[in-house]
């Protein structure tokens, strides 16, 4: 069985995601940001997509068994995550580039080694005084790794107000997974 358009317009969505999360892992990220930019628009576009091919196959298919009041209702019943990247589509269509902003994470981790000596000395009430030599002792640290190491990571995250929680990848992979949710309940209902 081949594939429905809204299908194809998923898998589209999920390769440019997976093209967007490949480009934010990339050392250079933070210097050229177009390779994620791109291909996280891309996923948001394709998602959308998705749901219009969807619409203007099942209409015109299934209008007289209720498609377009099942398509309503479902729609009401989406949650804001939905609404809000399937009305992202045209914000990155018709005004403005997607806006994010990178997160760095810098972890550092450092070794500390410390000696220790002591001796004991004994003061008689006769007024004698003895040393203990033989518990004169020095701790030796054992032979330790190189210290000090690094590690940097980053993630984007969108600059819209109200969605920067998370990762902009997480939002869009759950749009995508929002749409296929969607399609998948048309295709159950009327296919």
């Amino acid at each position: 069985m081949t594939a429905s358009t809204a299908q194809t317009a998923l898998l589209k969505a999920r390769y440019f995601l997976s093209q967007a999360q490949k480009a934010e892992s990339d050392v250079n990220a933070l210097s050229d940001r177009l390779p994620f930019a791109a291909n996280l628009e891309a996923a948001i576009v394709y998602a959308r997509t998705s749901i219009e091919h969807l619409k203007a196959d099942y209409s015109s298919r299934f209008n007289g068994q209720g498609y377009r009041r099942w398509h309503d209702q479902k729609w009401k019943k989406s949650d804001q995550l939905f609404h809000y990247f399937y009305e992202r589509r045209n914000y990155i269509l018709h005004q403005h580039p997607e806006l994010t902003h990178a997160q760095v994470n810098v972890e550092v981790s450092e070794q500390i080694t410390m000696t220790m000596s002591f001796s004991v000395t004994v003061i008689r009430a006769d007024g004698s005084i003895e040393k203990d030599e033989g518990a004169a002792a020095e701790s030796k640290p054992e032979k330790l790794p190189a210290s000090g190491s690094s590690m940097v990571s980053h993630q984007f995250f969108f600059a819209e107000v109200g969605w920067g929680e998370k990762p902009a990848l997480l939002y869009v992979e759950e749009f995508i997974e929002h749409c296929k949710q969607f399609i998948s309940a048309a295709e159950s209902h009327f296919g």
